[in-house]
């Protein structure tokens, strides 16, 4: 019977553990379980009754919400790239040469983007932790919370005028333009090729995560308030 202390599954068809056979992930006590840490690489790849199971046995689960972000981000930071250079600096800038060799610039995104998930990541495992020892909640419902919390807050930005606000809407977006690429390309250069659709809810979706990941999701609009108001200045 194979065991580890790390399960990270990241394929496999969705519900491929569940009620009905959560069961094999336990050593021939029926008790212990084979691998006493599982963190979600494949989404939907274990039901939420089977998580259950598995905490309640000791297991600390990290689900595909939380642990999954990171593939989130790269892709949005990829399209973002896409989307801020003309054709002609995207081919300089972002392509790989005929000998396959990438410019310093892709090096330097790359390293950029990897930095940013693991800070996210971080952040994301911190919050849900500390929760976790603090209330002794399940570290899954610690994910459905704050992911609840933030896309509310998401849907809240996106339709305030927040965004309106020069001096908060700036700050917020240099703070999520990756440095590597305001530097080549220019904060007014980026809102200028960047759709406005897309610069309006990168901006409601960072200062959500940031907002829950500083202050939490038992925060108040007080808290929101003081929050916002430290981005508002020149």
């Amino acid at each position: 019977m194979c065991t580890a202390d790390y399960f990270v599954p990241c394929g496999g068809r969705p519900e491929s553990i569940n009620l009905d056979n959560v069961d094999k992930m336990f050593k021939e006590d029926g008790k212990t379980p084979r691998f006493p840490h599982i963190i979600e690489g494949a989404n939907l790849f274990i039901t939420e009754p089977a998580r259950n199971v598995l905490q309640d046995a000791g297991v600390v689960l990290f689900k595909d919400a939380s642990t999954n972000k990171g593939g989130v981000t790269s892709s949005s930071l990829e399209v973002l790239a896409a989307l801020s250079f003309d054709d002609a600096g995207f081919k300089e800038h972002m392509a790989a040469d005929s000998d396959g060799r990438f410019p310093e610039f892709y090096k330097e995104y790359v390293k950029e983007i990897i930095e940013r998930v693991e800070t996210n990541a971080y952040n994301e495992f911190e919050y849900i932790w500390a929760e976790h020892v603090k209330t002794g909640r399940r570290t899954t419902e610690l994910t459905l919370e704050v992911s609840e919390a933030m896309n509310g807050l998401f849907d809240v930005v996106l339709a305030s005028k927040l965004y309106e606000n020069e001096h908060v809407r700036k700050n917020v977006l240099e703070e999520y333009f990756p440095t590597t690429l305001l530097n080549m390309v220019g904060y007014e250069t980026l809102c200028e090729r960047i759709p406005e659709t897309f610069l309006r809810a990168a901006f409601a979706k960072y200062l959500a995560a940031q907002y829950y990941y500083v202050k939490g999701t038992k925060s108040n609009v007080y808290e929101f308030y003081e929050f916002v108001s430290d981005y508002d200045h020149e």
